[in-house]
C-alpha cells in the first residue's frame, strides 16, 4: 500500500500536557465515574471488489485493478492505494490484502518490506483507527500504464496513480454515529455493506466494506 497523509486532528494528549508543564496522571475512581462517556468510533476497511462487468461490452481483455482511498473523517485528509490486481474478468471477486484495507485513519505498524518508509506500501501492515463520523471516498482504476502520475488536490479524490488509468468505480460516503450505532450497538460489532458506484463508468463494479465499532 502507498499512503500520503495530512492529519490535522490526531494530537497526543500526553505530548500536549508535557508541552504546557503538566504530568499525565490517572483519574481517581470518583472522577472516572463522572467522566463524560466516550463517543462511539468506527473504522472502515475495503475487504474486496467484484467485477459484474469488467470494462463494458466494447472492451476485450482483462482489467488490472487497484483501489484508491480518500479519508476525510474527523478532520483527517489522507490518501492511500492498494496493490494492483491483475487479470480481472467479469464475474471475478478480488480480496484486498489484509494490510492494505484501511479506508479510515490508518498508520503503519509493521515495515514488512524493510524500506524504512512510514507510508504503507505493498506488503506492509497498517492499523485502522476509529472515527466518530466515517467520511471517505473509494475509487477503482484500471491500470493502463506504469508511468507514475499523482497531483495533490484536497477538493477531489484524485487517487489516479497513472495519467491514462480508467475509472471503474467511484463513491463518496459519510455515515453518522447514530446510524452506525444502530447497526453495531456493542463494541467489536461488525457490519458488512456492499456499495455500488455513484459515478457512471464503462464498467460495473461493486465493493465490500467492513465496518467495526471500536469504542
Amino acid at each position: 500500500m502507498i499512503r500520503t497523509s495530512i492529519n490535522f486532528a490526531r494530537i497526543s494528549a500526553v505530548a500536549l500536557c508535557t508541552a504546557i508543564g503538566f504530568a499525565a496522571t490517572a483519574l481517581p475512581p470518583t472522577a472516572m465515574a463522572h467522566a463524560a462517556p466516550t463517543a462511539p468510533t468506527f473504522s472502515a476497511k475495503l475487504v474486496s471488489f467484484h467485477a459484474n462487468d469488467e470494462s463494458g461490452a466494447d472492451w476485450l481483455g482483462s482489467d488490472e485493478v487497484y483501489a484508491g482511498f480518500l479519508d476525510r473523517s474527523d478532520g483527517n485528509l489522507q490518501f492511500a492505494w492498494t496493490s494492483t490486481h491483475d487479470s480481472v474478468d467479469s464475474g471475478d471477486t478480488k480480496t484486498i490484502a489484509s494490510g492494505e484495507r484501511c479506508v479510515t485513519h490508518n498508520d503503519l505498524t509493521y515495515d514488512a518490506n524493510g524500506d524504512g518508509d512510514r507510508q504503507p506500501r505493498e506488503g506492509d501492515v497498517s492499523l485502522c483507527f476509529g472515527s466518530r463520523i466515517p467520511t471517505f471516498e473509494i475509487a477503482l482504476y484500471d491500470k493502463e500504464t506504469s508511468w507514475k502520475y499523482w497531483e495533490f488536490n484536497p477538493n477531489c479524490i484524485c487517487t489516479r496513480l497513472h495519467e491514462d488509468d480508467e475509472l471503474l468505480f467511484h463513491g463518496s460516503y459519510q455515515y453518522s454515529g447514530p446510524t452506525l450505532t444502530a447497526l453495531m450497538p456493542k463494541v467489536s460489532d461488525k457490519k458488512i455493506l456492499t456499495l455500488r458506484s455513484q459515478a457512471r463508468t464503462n464498467a460495473n463494479y461493486t465493493v465490500t466494506v467492513e465496518f467495526l465499532r471500536q469504542t
